[in-house]
């Protein structure tokens, strides 16, 4: 550094959040989502990997009480735990504008979301 560290400048990052953490991991060190050891637990949790590489970049998302904001902003400050079910909240706010109501991909997030009304899929 050409001055001494300070808040902007320095050799130390701290992410705001786990999933902060995850989106920097991926788009700065091309880690692979499957065997991340966050993105797994998101991946298990059954939110679409389609979904968490879009929000790597904190695409404005609707909240859960409608209104619309930052990704990282309604993640930050939570541990693993509840950063995970913050994020499984979000994605069942978020589904529907992120994939055509129809095929694979609808029935994988289908046995995630249960209710959700997908065409072409009996209940």
């Amino acid at each position: 550094l050409a001055a001494e560290p300070n808040v902007g400048d320095n050799g130390v990052h701290a992410s705001a959040s786990p999933f902060e953490g995850l989106a920097e991991r991926l788009n700065w060190l091309g880690a692979d989502l499957a065997s991340d050891p966050f993105g797994s637990e998101l991946l298990e949790l059954g939110i679409p990997a389609k979904m968490i590489q879009n929000w790597t970049v904190d695409p404005q998302v609707k909240y859960l009480d409608g209104s619309m904001g930052s990704l990282f902003d309604a993640l930050e400050d939570m541990d693993a735990a509840d950063c995970m079910a913050k994020c499984r909240e979000l994605t069942r706010g978020n589904v529907d504008s992120m994939y055509v109501q129809d095929g694979e991909e609808a029935r994988k997030i289908a046995e995630v979301i249960p209710y959700f009304p997908f065409k072409g899929i009996p209940r």
